[in-house]
């Protein structure tokens, strides 16, 4: 008997209820009462990302739309047309089973190799190939044993956020390309989150950025494509994009269905010429072109705010002429009403070098309504702008007074005029690097600009200057963290107080009190 797993009726997709239990349902169920659940329940931020992405997709697909925000306000009142989508469902149902020897959903019925890979290669969190291990141990020679919506899962998510690298195989098709990154692995996700997961659809439905609207095909609106190069039909193709050619290969054991191993190669290459943009990516443009957000290890989101809303926050990036530009998905939230004074976002995204997984991380943020609103936006912006700028001013000075301090302790006379002994850059660098002070200053900040963001709309004087003291602090802690290090000996105690008085009057944003002003004459 030939084996079958069917999307819109099987349970596949977990999901939480607002009480907090987890259940897996069906595509079918899911979109029929979305109301019922508080959100996606996945252990993999990438997997979350992946399925939401999908679910928005299919939703677009089946109303080609919304285009406008009054529609999609009329959603979020009255529900979506629950009889045209089950329509639509029914005319493609035969694209959603899994298993399906003509159209198997998100893969190629007819692609074969000489070898299965192990079905971990479809998930970054466990060992397969070159990649390296992060949280699992798992071999490529004893693959683990999926059930059908495991597989499902890790199918969706390896097409979205699959890495390049290494050489392409030998298949029916001929020899592949060296496997390409999924595009959507290529930056940072920006989602919205609603009430319940009806609303966080709805907010993240973005309608195509041409006029008229260029939908495209959807993935199971056509044939699976051949492995190549290729233009985008629209905005549903990009969304559903087929960067790997895959197949599952499922298989019996012990009385059930499982999958363990799978074919998957480079399928279509996506173009890198910037014609096409995903709606859900912050960018920045710069002179070699649009880039776009990338997760990095240690950096919160919120020190990105400038790619969120629309400007650069650092000076050299303005000087370079780097233009931040605000994603789609947050750009028409300002034209809907939002009952909350905040937008709930949660962002999504890898650190990698080359096929090389560092991490995956996930990032929220409670942005204020009014930084989005047509009517207050502009000068909300501009204080927020002026308010990061500053933080990197302060981090820089930071950085230059641990520079100072490391310089007096590995060469105490290296800042008398006219000295020989200069102290080795390199040493320098790993003595302060070996500190990891920096990394305080930031973290310190993480509260104080969530607070920020609670404020600026209500008071943005106060808010403001509550922020600067916040800076010096944190600044202040950061560096009295590197002294303790730096130790107590005299060549210490003199290299701390050299390097006190030459730089910490660049983050000072207040007056020094008394005590503070007698502390440094003693």
């Amino acid at each position: 008997m030939a084996a079958r797993f069917d999307l819109l009726t099987a349970p596949w997709l977990p999901c939480r209820r607002r009480a907090g239990a987890v259940e897996e349902i069906s595509l079918r169920e899911l979109l029929a009462q979305p109301r019922d659940w508080q959100d996606l329940s996945c252990s993999s931020p990438l997997t979350y990302a992946a399925l939401l992405r999908l679910l928005v997709a299919l939703l677009q697909a089946a109303f080609r739309g919304p285009e406008r925000n009054r529609e999609r306000a009329q959603w979020l009142a009255e529900g979506w047309d629950t009889g045209r989508l089950e329509d639509y469902l029914a005319r493609w149902a035969d694209r959603f089973d899994l298993f399906s020897p003509e159209h198997p959903f998100y893969q190629d019925p007819a692609f074969t190799l000489e070898t299965a890979d192990s079905i971990a290669r479809l998930a970054p969190e466990l060992a397969s190939g070159n990649n390296a291990t992060l949280f699992d141990h798992t071999l490529d020679q004893e693959p683990p044993a999926l059930t059908p919506a495991e597989a499902a899962r890790w199918a969706v998510t390896h097409q979205l956020f699959g890495l390049g690298g290494g050489k392409g195989p030998r298949s029916n098709y001929g020899t592949h390309a060296y496997a390409s990154h999924a595009p959507t692995a290529t930056g940072v996700t920006l989602l919205v989150r609603g009430e319940d997961l009806f609303e966080t659809l709805v907010l993240n439905l973005v309608p195509p950025a041409q006029r008229p609207a260029l939908w495209g095909t959807a993935i199971w609106e056509r044939d699976f494509p051949p492995p190549g190069r290729r233009q985008p039909d629209g905005l549903l193709d990009c969304l559903t994009w087929p960067n790997r050619s895959l197949r599952l290969l499922p298989e019996e054991e012990a009385g059930r269905l499982v999958v363990r191993r799978v074919y998957t190669a480079q399928g279509s290459i996506f173009p890198t010429d910037g014609s096409w943009r995903d709606p859900y990516f912050p960018f920045r443009s710069t002179k070699e072109g649009s880039v776009p957000l990338r997760m990095e290890a240690g950096r919160a989101l919120w020190r990105d705010s400038g790619a969120l809303l629309g400007f650069a926050s650092r000076d050299e990036a303005r000087r370079e002429g780097t233009v931040a530009e605000q994603p789609l998905v947050l750009k028409q939230l300002g034209g809907l009403p939002n009952p909350s004074p905040v937008w709930s976002l949660r962002a999504v995204g890898l650190d990698f070098n080359q096929s090389r997984i560092n991490l995956w991380r996930t990032d929220s943020l409670e942005l204020p309504a009014a930084l989005l609103s047509e009517a207050t936006a502009a000068e909300l912006v501009g204080s927020l702008a002026h308010a990061i700028q500053e933080s990197e001013k302060v981090a820089d000075a930071l950085e230059d007074a641990l520079d100072g301090l490391a310089e007096r302790l590995l060469s105490p006379n290296s800042d008398v005029p006219g000295a020989r002994e200069k102290a080795d850059r390199k040493q320098v660098t790993a003595l302060v690097e070996g500190w990891r002070v920096t990394a305080l200053y930031w973290q310190a900040l993480d509260g104080p600009y969530r607070d920020l963001l609670d404020r600026l709309a209500r008071d943005p004087h106060g808010a403001v200057a509550s922020w600067r003291e916040k800076l010096e602090d944190a600044a202040e802690q950061a560096f009295t963290a590197a002294c303790e290090l730096a130790g107590d000996s005299g060549r210490a105690l003199r290299a701390r107080i050299r390097a006190r008085e030459v730089v910490t009057r660049h983050w000072r944003f207040r007056a020094k009190s008394n005590k503070e002003r007698s502390h440094d004459q003693g």
